[in-house]
C-alpha cells in the first residue's frame, strides 16, 4: 500500500517528531529521535520493539537503502510515514540533512533490575563487565560509551549523579544505534544505593582515579568487575573513591594530565578483553 505524503508542518506525526527533540519532552513522553539510515537500520535489526514508527523523506524512498529500511519496518511492523523531504529535515537536530528518523522508546532499567540483566547472558565467554559512569554530562561521549560497550562486552551501563539525557539526540547519533542494544540502568543521583546492589551482587568496584591507583594489567579482569568513572572536570570524590574495592590509574607520560572519559574508557574497556580473549577467539592476551 503507497504512503501517503505528509505536506504539512502542521501534521500531527511531524509535531510530535519535533516535540521529542526537546529532551525534557522526550524524558516526559519516554520517546527519543533515532536519526539517520545506519541507526534506524540498527534498531530494526536488533530491537525493532522498542521503535513507535519511522518517517521517511518523500525524494528519498526510491534509494536502495531506504526501500531496504522501508522493508524491515515493514516485517517488523513498524508504522512508516513518509514526508516532504523538507520536513524531515526540519526534525532532525544536526545540520546533516537526513532521510530517514525512527521514533524510539526509552528503555531505563531500574537499578533493582541489575542482578536480572548480569544474569541473562550467562553463556558468554566474558565474565560479568559492568561500566558505571558517574556525572557525565557531555552526550556525544556518552554515545560513544555506549557504541564501546558493546565492542567490549559490558554487559550493561550504570549512569548515576547528574547526567545527560540517556536517549538524548547527540548521544544516540554517537551511539551508531548501539543505544538501542545497550542495558542501560538509571543509578538516580546518589552512589551508595549504586554500591550496596554491586556488593550484593559480588561485583567489586575499581574507581579509576588519575593518580596512585594500580596500572589496569595488574587488575584481575577475568572475574567479575565494574569500573567506575566520575565526571572529566573533577573526577570521583574522595567518598567515592573510598568505597570501592580497588583503584585504577592508567599510566601516561609527557605530564599529561589527565585522559577523556572516552579514552579511559576505551583504555579500560581493551585491558579487560586482552585479559579474557586468550583461548576465546584465537588472539593472544600476551603483552
Amino acid at each position: 500500500m503507497k504512503n501517503e505524503i505528509i505536506t504539512s508542518s502542521s501534521n500531527s506525526i511531524v509535531k510530535t517528531f519535533r516535540a521529542i527533540s526537546d529532551n525534557r519532552t522526550a524524558m516526559k513522553k519516554g520517546l527519543h529521535l533515532v536519526e539517520g539510515i545506519h541507526s534506524v537500520q540498527e534498531y530494526l535489526l536488533h530491537a525493532a520493539e522498542s521503535l513507535e514508527c519511522i518517517i521517511v523523506a518523500a525524494d528519498s524512498i526510491e534509494r536502495n537503502d531506504v526501500l531496504e529500511i522501508m522493508g524491515l519496518a515493514s516485517a517488523a511492523s513498524v508504522r512508516i510515514h513518509v514526508a516532504e523531504t523538507r520536513l524531515v529535515n526540519s526534525i532532525a537536530t544536526a545540520k546533516k540533512l537526513e532521510t530517514c528518523i525512527g521514533l524510539g522508546k526509552n528503555r531505563i532499567h531500574d537499578l533493582n533490575d541489575l542482578g536480572k540483566i548480569l544474569s541473562a547472558d550467562a553463556s558468554s565467554l566474558f565474565p560479568v563487565f559492568v561500566l558505571w559512569i558517574h556525572g557525565i554530562s557531555n552526550p556525544a561521549n556518552l554515545g560513544a560509551i555506549y557504541r564501546l560497550s558493546r565492542a567490549v562486552g559490558a554487559r550493561t551501563v550504570i549512569l548515576s549523579g547528574n547526567h545527560v539525557f540517556a536517549f538524548s539526540p547527540q548521544a544516540v547519533r554517537a551511539s551508531q544505534g548501539a543505544s538501542c542494544r545497550v542495558s542501560i540502568v538509571s543509578g538516580g543521583i546518589e552512589t551508595e544505593p549504586v554500591f550496596r546492589e554491586l556488593h550484593k551482587l559480588k561485583i567489586p568496584v575499581h574507581a579509576t582515579v588519575a593518580r596512585e591507583g594500580s596500572t589496569p594489567w595488574q587488575l584481575n579482569l577475568k572475574e567479575s568487575a565494574c569500573l567506575m568513572f566520575g565526571p572529566e572536570s573533577q573526577g570521583l570524590s574522595g567518598e567515592d573513591v573510598s568505597k570501592a574495592q580497588g583503584r585504577v590509574t592508567i599510566p601516561m607520560v609527557n605530564e599529561t594530565e589527565s585522559l577523556s572519559i572516552v579514552q579511559a574508557v576505551t583504555a579500560m574497556g581493551y585491558e579487560m578483553l586482552r585479559q579474557n580473549l586468550k583461548g576465546n577467539c584465537g588472539v593472544s592476551s600476551e603483552k
